[in-house]
């Protein structure tokens, strides 16, 4: 009898050390999910090492799990859903990386910037920025001078003003700045140049009319009329004479 109630105690000792081994196992499990879960809502977005640690460290658990003999203890029915459901979570987080990339690589690109261009544009038509004639100009300079401004007059401002358009209506240039041109350029700049051409054709008239009236009264002159021809045509008035024709007939080519 005394055998029996010893082999019996020996017995009772024996189950929580088996019980023991077997639990600090499904522990280890369940803090390995544990830190899984936890560490899925905060990982970053394309963070392939770390999903790649975490699901080594799940497929641990899961051989530690599997490696328990008992199964049907509710402890470790509990740690296993644990498992399946940071298994899922897990798969969801690389299906919202998927979704999130997706979206970003059809997304529309960024408008880029174009601030200096933008201001090189508007600022061509300001008065320092013109192109320049001096007075005593030749023929082939006054007509460099007038092809210039006419064609930022014309050509040049209606296609700079085609791509203001289409800069503001891409988003390039701000609402601010699209108003600034309008007033500047369009109302205030394009007005001064147009005044601009509109006095140097009528300073070219008049000196055309001018010269115009020297030439008739040239044509009026005898032989004669000594004084008069040599005003017109003796020493130094000979020679500026004749270059007043050449710039008379300058004026008539423009």
């Amino acid at each position: 009898m005394r055998i029996i109630i010893q082999c019996l105690l020996v017995a009772l000792l024996m189950l929580p050390l088996v019980s023991n081994a077997q639990s600090s196992d499904v522990i280890r499990a369940k803090h390995m999910i544990s830190q899984v879960d936890k560490g899925l809502s905060r990982v970053k977005r394309n963070d392939t090492n770390t999903i790649n640690g975490y699901t080594e460290k799940l497929k641990q658990a899961k051989e530690i799990l599997e490696a328990e003999t008992n199964k049907q203890d509710p402890g470790f029915r509990e740690v296993a859903g644990q498992w399946m459901a940071t298994r899922d979570k897990l798969y969801a987080t690389l299906e919202g990386w998927k979704t999130q990339n997706a979206a970003a690589a059809s997304a529309p690109k960024p408008k880029q910037s174009v601030t200096a261009e933008f201001e090189q544009l508007k600022t061509k038509y300001q008065l320092r920025n013109r192109p320049s004639l001096a007075q005593e100009a030749d023929l082939k300079t006054s007509q460099a001078w007038l092809n210039k401004m006419l064609n930022l007059y014309g050509a040049q401002w209606q296609q700079d003003n085609q791509q203001i358009q289409q800069w503001y209506s891409n988003g390039q240039i701000t609402k601010k700045q699209y108003d600034n041109f309008q007033h500047w350029v369009n109302t205030t700049w394009h007005k001064d140049i147009g005044q601009q051409l509109e006095q140097a054709f009528v300073n070219w008239s008049v000196a055309l009319e001018h010269q115009l009236t020297a030439s008739e009264n040239w044509l009026k002159l005898t032989p004669d009329d000594y004084n008069k021809v040599m005003n017109t045509a003796g020493g130094p008035h000979l020679p500026r004479n004749k270059q007043a024709i050449a710039d008379a007939k300058n004026l008539v080519a423009l």
